[in-house]
């Protein structure tokens, strides 16, 4: 997809039923149903991938999330390569390959609109109206695309990998575990322990590598969907010459989390900070519109902000610390993926009692 799809669809998300807005559909359906896919584009788009793609190479972040996904997934998983592609994928892609996956891609069986707006004096009976003058001949391809990749639920074995970066003046660090699909009140409950470790500026992680140790410019955990597969994160970027003294904060507040718990007021502050992030998604047409569609995405019943509000009100600290106190913190069982100076981490991590890192490349290939 290209910037101007992208500013079509955010002009869509906000738009009312208006002559205007009508030329808007008009635009927008062009593109989805006709689209030219000349040569001339394409050689642009390809160029611009590939130049992403070695951009790629020279971004410490995207190094770490590139190896991260390559050794949880494996490399025969195709969540376990980059989104982007690679310089020989996106290097052998010819216009004719896109336009022969335009019809797969581009699939009303697999497509769902997400509107929020002004919808003019006719409501939603003019937006149906209008939608259906423009794609209601739009058919189905009999192509498929898979949907459902395997569900990876066990932790492999702990283990630290290092990708080299010579001279680097920080490290980052990421530090990934697979974790099971939760329903309400479990998903709240444990979405509250995940803000009180690192998902708000003041949680446990940030307030110690940052506001204490002064490590780093911030810090932070969350528990996230990628598909149907659900991970815990924590990540950071520290200074190279405390890598491995903030290792061990890492591996600090994950044993303290599993050994004591949370308290009562830092579950009642997590509630509050997941209310208001529960309500500030509404606050704006494009954040409902985007709300709407990740829970079309996620096949998520569309009331699932009324019911994550009620099942917070009903959150208890007996909730939250049978799941602090579980396995989901245990650092034996965790990958953890370090991009920086090797020559000055290593030492480090063996002084601290972390042994030898697997070193790597930038693809998650072992050295």
């Amino acid at each position: 997809t290209s910037e101007a799809t992208a500013a079509v669809l955010d002009t869509l998300t906000a738009a009312g039923i208006e002559q205007r807005d009508m030329q808007t559909l008009d635009l927008f359906a062009d593109m989805a149903l006709r689209p030219e896919l000349a040569s001339e584009s394409f050689e642009l788009e390809r160029t611009l991938t590939l130049a992403g793609i070695q951009a790629r190479a020279d971004n410490p972040n995207a190094v770490a999330g590139t190896v991260m996904n390559a050794l949880f997934y494996g490399a025969d998983d195709p969540r376990g390569r980059p989104s982007t592609g690679t310089v020989e994928t996106v290097g052998a892609l010819t216009v004719e390959d896109v336009r022969a996956a335009k019809d797969a891609l581009l699939s009303p069986d697999r497509s769902t609109f997400a509107f929020a707006g002004d919808f003019g004096p006719g409501g939603l009976d003019d937006l149906v109206d209008a939608l259906e003058r423009r794609f209601g001949s739009w058919s189905t391809s009999e192509t498929r695309v898979p949907t459902h990749l395997p569900v990876i639920e066990e932790p492999a074995p702990g283990r630290i990998v290092l990708v080299d970066r010579p001279g680097a003046p920080q490290t980052v660090v990421r530090v990934l575990r697979p974790v099971l699909a939760a329903a309400s009140p479990t998903r709240e409950a444990r979405a509250c322990v995940d803000t009180v470790f690192g998902g708000s500026f003041t949680s446990r992680l940030n307030a110690n590598l940052r506001e204490d140790k002064g490590y780093t410019y911030g810090a932070g955990s969350r528990i996230q969907r990628s598909g149907e597969q659900w991970l815990m994160l924590a990540y950071s970027s520290v200074r190279t010459d405390v890598t491995g003294a903030s290792l061990e904060e890492f591996q600090r507040e994950f044993a303290r989390m599993r050994a004591d718990g949370i308290d009562e007021g830092e579950l009642s502050k997590a509630v509050e900070t997941l209310r208001g992030r529960v309500v500030g998604q509404a606050e704006t047409t494009g954040g409902q519109a985007g709300s709407l569609a990740a829970l079309v995405q996620n096949e998520l019943p569309l009331d699932d902000a009324h019911r994550t509000l009620e099942a917070l009100a009903g959150v208890s600290l007996a909730d939250v610390n049978a799941l602090a106190k579980s396995e989901l913190y245990d650092w034996d069982q965790l990958l953890i993926v370090l991009v920086g100076d090797a020559e000055a981490v290593v030492p480090q991590l063996e002084a601290a009692g972390f042994g030898a890192p697997v070193r790597v490349d930038a693809d998650g290939k072992e050295l």
